[in-house]
């Protein structure tokens, strides 16, 4: 194919030879009339024009080569249409009757309480069913259903993070503001040399280097004020410089919500009641669904917790709804299999605007912003985004939750719009996270 930077070198080479000559006839004294020279000025212009000439038309064929060849790569590359899935096929029945055996035995076999599970393709509910009891004391209790309520865990910081973005994408703030900016009263030691404030988006990806949890009595309890937690963790010292690498946190997060609380002065609301006010009702999750564990009707709706009484191991004891204080952020949301369906279609839906759904509460660029990598993971199959964590090796997202006696996997296979969520009653003596 044509270069110019060949031509060029042949055109170096010309004028080399042209100056040559020029010199050859100096050093001769050749008069400026003479014939020889005349001769050369005559072949210097008209091989000048020729090889202008030349230029262009390899200038010419080139760019028709580019062209054709463009058109052959563009053509031998098609969009192909998303793939059509056809949920009336045996594929799919035969598929989902497989699942509700092997649930059916595991569940039995190991004698769990209460077990849900539900599977989203898209924006299609295809499957949810519950197994065992949704209420282990009480007799000829039905299994658990779609709309039963949980603590879903930590998976309420996706909830968080999706607040974080609602307020960014309405320009109430920046993912890199400081958080001292709507939490002044959050300090940390630090061992490190450095003055940068730790900023949203770090608490949002676990990269802040804060302590996993609220220092101790305040961990997991609503018995402290926001004033007691900060003034605890002002003693604190953070276990790693910000951005080093991933290290969980229920403390980040849970100043995160206190912060986005903050956010809006005007309105004077807690945390809970943001949440409720535009996430719950933004996504149309249940009535039931948030922070009221005391509520009547929410009760008569949850799933009864089963764990072991830690005098006597031997005993089941049922385990009841509370707040957990300051923490909820990161793990106190009570919600339903069929609110966290929603919440996969809601990020199954990134590539329409706010505008094209009732319930689209973020752009779909911005779900695609939540679900990119803030950080990679040491083993290199993994990274962290705000807060999904993303395996490669699957090329799925997942958040995971531990609280109390219930254990909960939400999953999606982003490239093919599937996932499936778990929630898994579990016999524990205590609680873990």
């Amino acid at each position: 194919m044509f270069s110019y930077n060949n031509h060029f070198d042949k055109l170096f080479k010309f004028n080399t030879l042209r100056i040559d000559l020029k010199l050859f006839f100096a050093s001769h004294e050749f008069r400026t009339d003479s014939t020889l020279l005349r001769y050369f000025q005559k072949f210097e212009t008209f091989y000048w024009g020729v090889i202008v000439l030349i230029l262009e038309i390899m200038n010419s064929i080139n760019r028709f080569i580019f062209w054709v060849l463009g058109t052959w790569l563009v053509k031998s590359c098609p969009e192909y249409p998303n793939p059509t899935f056809y949920l009336d096929s045996s594929l799919f029945t035969n598929a989902l009757e497989e699942v509700d055996a092997f649930i059916l035995n595991v569940t039995t076999t190991n004698n769990v309480p209460g077990f849900i599970t539900s599977i989203v393709l898209d924006q299609t509910l295809l499957f949810v069913k519950g197994y065992g009891s949704s209420d282990y004391f009480a007799k000829n209790a039905p299994p658990p259903n779609g709309d039963n309520l949980v603590q879903i865990a930590s998976i309420t910081k996706v909830f968080t993070d999706v607040l974080l973005y609602y307020y960014r994408d309405a320009q109430m703030l920046n993912l890199d503001d400081p958080v001292t900016r709507y939490a002044p009263q959050f300090k940390i030691r630090s061992p490190y040399h450095s003055n940068r404030p730790i900023t949203l988006r770090e608490l949002s990806s676990h990269n802040s280097g804060l302590p996993r949890e609220v220092p101790y009595p305040c961990s997991w309890t609503q018995e402290c004020t926001a004033a007691e937690v900060f003034e605890l963790v002002s003693k604190e010292y953070v276990v790693m410089p910000q951005n080093e690498r991933f290290h969980y946190s229920n403390l980040g997060i849970a100043v995160l919500g206190y912060a986005l609380s903050r956010v809006n002065e005007m309105q004077q609301m807690t945390y809970e009641q943001v949440m409720e006010e535009i996430i719950i009702r933004g996504l149309n999750l249940s009535q039931y669904t948030g922070f009221n564990y005391s509520d009547p009707n929410v009760i008569a709706q949850s799933a009864v917790g089963v764990t072991t009484n830690p005098l006597n191991q031997s005993e089941l004891i049922p385990v009841r709804l509370h707040s957990i204080g300051f923490e909820n952020p990161a793990g106190g949301m009570l919600a339903s299999a069929n609110d966290l369906a929603k919440l996969m279609q809601f990020m199954f839906r990134n590539n329409i605007t706010v505008n094209e759904h009732p319930n689209q509460l973020l752009d779909g660029f911005t779900v695609n912003e939540m679900l990119t990598p803030q950080m990679l993971l040491n083993d290199g199959l993994g990274a962290i985004g705000s807060p999904w964590e993303m395996a490669y090796n699957y090329f799925n997202s997942t958040s995971n939750g531990y609280i109390y006696v219930y254990v909960y996997s939400c999953k999606q296979e982003a490239p093919y719009f599937f996932g499936e969520k778990i929630l898994v009653g579990k016999k524990r003596a205590t609680p873990f996270f």
